[in-house]
């Protein structure tokens, strides 16, 4: 994967402020990024952002429980607050640990759900379920609304933070290093944009 170690990653013609320290960013995960964060607010005026850190006891050679979480999670959030859908953005790092942690964020409908209390509740039995620890690191979600640069800056380079090219090499060939969900992008929306911020 090609890495970046630039400031500033242009999307949709324009440039938005990434944290490319130390290591420099991967660009496919910073693609796959800014795509479900813009498809997803292309569906939803408002947006609420929340960031975990999943830890597991043992090495684990597949992403199977990244991907139960997330079924469980889903079906528990759409029962709950009858959302339609449910936004998230993965990558699997493993450093000096001897087994591969999950930095995530979860996209969710901010008109149905305006703070993360119950989905932190949630998200923290659905892993512990799985035999995980999960981590809420400080300052650990972002509301932001359509149009709204300042704040969507400020949530785009705090996920760039997961595309480090640092952590991502200690894997099968056959592994992923990241995914995402797989929101398109609402054609019809007509409200105001984002236009990149600096």
């Amino acid at each position: 994967m090609h890495i970046s170690t630039t400031d500033f990653y242009c999307y949709g013609g324009y440039h938005w402020k990434v944290n490319n320290r130390k290591s420099g960013c991967y660009t496919p995960i910073l693609k796959t990024s800014f795509e479900q964060i813009f498809n997803f607010h292309s569906h939803h005026l408002k947006m609420l952002a929340i960031r975990y850190d999943l830890h597991q006891p043992s090495y684990v050679l597949l992403n199977k429980q990244i991907t139960v979480f997330f079924r469980r999670l889903s079906k528990q959030l759409k029962a709950k607050y009858k959302i339609q859908r449910l936004g998230y953005i993965w990558v699997r790092e493993q450093e000096n640990a001897k087994s591969p942690h999950y930095h995530i964020v979860l996209l969710l409908d901010g008109k149905h759900i305006m703070y993360p209390g119950w989905v932190n509740i949630t998200s923290q039995r659905i892993w512990s379920e799985l035999g995980g620890f999960l981590y809420f690191p400080p300052n650990l979600y972002y509301k932001t609304q359509r149009g709204d640069n300042k704040n969507m800056a400020r949530l785009i380079y705090r996920v760039s933070y997961l595309a480090k090219a640092r952590g991502k090499g200690k894997k099968p060939p056959q592994t992923k290093n990241y995914g995402a969900s797989r929101i398109s992008f609402n054609t019809k929306t007509k409200t105001k944009a984002f236009t990149g911020y600096y």
